[in-house]
C-alpha cells in the first residue's frame, strides 16, 4: 500500500503546536516571554480538543469506515492523537518543572503551599478567603448512583473532596467549582519579588470552613474539556444571534473530552469523577503539577518584572498613507497593504469611518476571521 501523500489535520497542528512550545523551550527568549510560549500551547491544546478531537468523536459512530485524507479512520485518529497529545503534555511539564519553575525562583518568582507560610502570611490568606473566596463559592454534593448529578462547567477548575461526617461511617463526595472571577494567584504579603499561592490549595486549605463537622478523608483538583464542535444551522436558524446562543448553551453540557486531573489523586475520587464527567480511560490525562497552564498568561505579564519581558512594539505608520488625504483617494491612486501589528491598524478604522460618512454607501460588510 503506497504511504499517504496528506497529513493528518489534527496531527499536524500538534506538530505546529510542538514548534510553538520550542520557543518556550528557547533559553535565548527572556524567561517571561518563554512563560507566555507555554501558555499558549496550553491554550493551543484546548482548542485541539474542543474541536479537532470533538469533532473526531462526534463522526466516530457514523464514519467508523470512512477515512481521511491521509488514510486514518476516525478511531485511528482519535489514538494517534492521545498518543501524541500524552507525549506533548510530558514536554510541556518536564519544561516548567525542571527548567522554568527554577528559573522563577531565582528571579523572585515563587510559588508557596499555604502550609509553610508564617502565621502572619497564612493569616492574610485566610482573611482573603473569608472576604473574597468564601462568599462565591457554590459547592455541589456528589452521589455517585445519581444520574441527575451536576454537570461540571466547560474548562473550569475544580476542587473535588471526598469526606467523612463526624461519628458516621459512610462517606460523600463534594465538587467545588472556582469561579473564573477568583485569581489565580493569590499574593503572599511580606515577601520579596512575587510569591503566590494558588487559589485551589487556599481553597483546599479552608475545607474544614466550607463543611463543619466533616472531616477531609481526600481532596484533588481536576478539569473537564468539553466537545465545542457543534455544528451551526445557519440556513435553518431564524436569528443568528439566538443559533449562536443555543450553541454556545449546548457546549456548556456537551459530551467530555478530556479530564485532566492530579496525579496522585485518590482512586475513589478519580472512579467518581470519571462516572460524574463520562469520561472513559482515554479521556483521562493524569498532570504532574498545576492544572491550566493558560493561567501562566496572568504570570508573564507581571508588573515590575520588564527584565524578563521583550518590550512591547510600537506599531509604526505606514510610509504608503497620507494621513492628510481620505483614505479612499490612497487606494484609488494604488493598492495598499498594511503588516499588522507592526503598523498602525488606523487606515482600516478610518477606511469604515469614511465609508460610514459617505452617502453613496449602502452597507458596510467586514470578514470576521474568527469569532
Amino acid at each position: 500500500m503506497q504511504p499517504s501523500r496528506f497529513l493528518n489535520r489534527e496531527l499536524s497542528w500538534l506538530d505546529f503546536n510542538q514548534r510553538v512550545l520550542e520557543e518556550a523551550q528557547d533559553a535565548s527568549l527572556p524567561l517571561l516571554e518563554r512563560l507566555k510560549f507555554l501558555a499558549i500551547t496550553a491554550s493551543n491544546l484546548d482548542e485541539v480538543f474542543m474541536v479537532r478531537v470533538g469533532g473526531r468523536v462526534l463522526s466516530q459512530p457514523t464514519c467508523s469506515r470512512s477515512r481521511d485524507p491521509a488514510g486514518l479512520p476516525p478511531s485511528a485518529q482519535l489514538a494517534a492523537v492521545r498518543a501524541r497529545v500524552s507525549k506533548f503534555v510530558d514536554d510541556q511539564y518536564s519544561l516548567l518543572k525542571d527548567t522554568l519553575v527554577p528559573a522563577l525562583k531565582a528571579a523572585g518568582i515563587c510559588r508557596r503551599t499555604v502550609g509553610d507560610l508564617t502565621p502572619a502570611q497564612r493569616g492574610h490568606v485566610r482573611k482573603f478567603f473569608t472576604e473574597s473566596i468564601f462568599p462565591v463559592l457554590t459547592p455541589l454534593a456528589v452521589d455517585p448512583d445519581d444520574e441527575d448529578a451536576p454537570v461540571i462547567p466547560n474548562l473550569r477548575l475544580t476542587v473535588a473532596c471526598e469526606l467523612r461526617p463526624e461519628g458516621a461511617e459512610g462517606k460523600r463526595f463534594v465538587v467545588i467549582p472556582v469561579p473564573k472571577s477568583l485569581p489565580r494567584f493569590i499574593t503572599v504579603p511580606e515577601t520579596p519579588g512575587f510569591q503566590f499561592v494558588t487559589v485551589e490549595d487556599v481553597i483546599a486549605d479552608r475545607i474544614a470552613m466550607l463543611f463543619p463537622g466533616e472531616e477531609l478523608v481526600a481532596a484533588t483538583t481536576f478539569r473537564v474539556t468539553r466537545n465545542g464542535d457543534i455544528e451551526v444551522r445557519d440556513e435553518d436558524a431564524a436569528d443568528l444571534a439566538d443559533e449562536m446562543e443555543e450553541i454556545l448553551a449546548a457546549r456548556r453540557t456537551s459530551g467530555t473530552v478530556r479530564l485532566e486531573i492530579l496525579q496522585g489523586a485518590a482512586r475513589p475520587l478519580v472512579a467518581l469523577l470519571q462516572r460524574l464527567c463520562h469520561a472513559g480511560g482515554p479521556q483521562v490525562y493524569r498532570l504532574p503539577g498545576l492544572i491550566d497552564l493558560r493561567s501562566l498568561f496572568q504570570l508573564a505579564a507581571l508588573p515590575g518584572f520588564e527584565r524578563l519581558q521583550i518590550a512591547p512594539w510600537l506599531p509604526q505608520p505606514s510610509p504608503m498613507v497620507d494621513p492628510a488625504a481620505s483614505i479612499f483617494d490612497t487606494i484609488a491612486e494604488h493598492d495598499l497593504l498594511l503588516v499588522h501589528p507592526y503598523e498602525y491598524f488606523d487606515p482600516v478604522v478610518r477606511l469604515v469611518q469614511e465609508a460610514a460618512d459617505d452617502p453613496d454607501v449602502v452597507a458596510v460588510k467586514q470578514i470576521l476571521s474568527r469569532t
